[in-house]
């Protein structure tokens, strides 16, 4: 997949990275090259796509964050400018 559309170099947040379409976005950028900061509420879930991740070969990190919750101070907006990354926001379920 690089061959045709490459990530190498390059950092992508994914939103709601834990589970179902986020996880397949995470794991899909990290194939194509990307480090991918998988971001959403749920650590053990966002661990998990993590594990996926560096399993194949690819390098990930989780970032905790609510972005329903707009009071808090570490935004998606100024995570994605200090790295510099592609931003990839997946399907959120809403407010728990």
């Amino acid at each position: 997949m690089t061959g045709l559309f490459s990530l190498t170099g390059k950092t992508a947040l994914v939103t709601g990275g834990g589970s179902g379409l986020g996880q397949a976005i995470a794991v899909g950028l990290s194939r194509a090259g990307a480090t991918v900061a998988v971001a959403g509420r749920d650590v053990s879930k966002l661990d998990e796509t993590v594990r996926l991740i560096e399993g194949s070969g690819g390098s990930a990190f989780t970032v905790r964050m609510d972005i329903l919750d707009g009071n808090r101070s570490g935004r998606p907006s100024r995570r994605r400018e200090k790295a510099g990354a592609y931003a990839y926001s997946s399907i959120q379920r809403g407010a728990p």
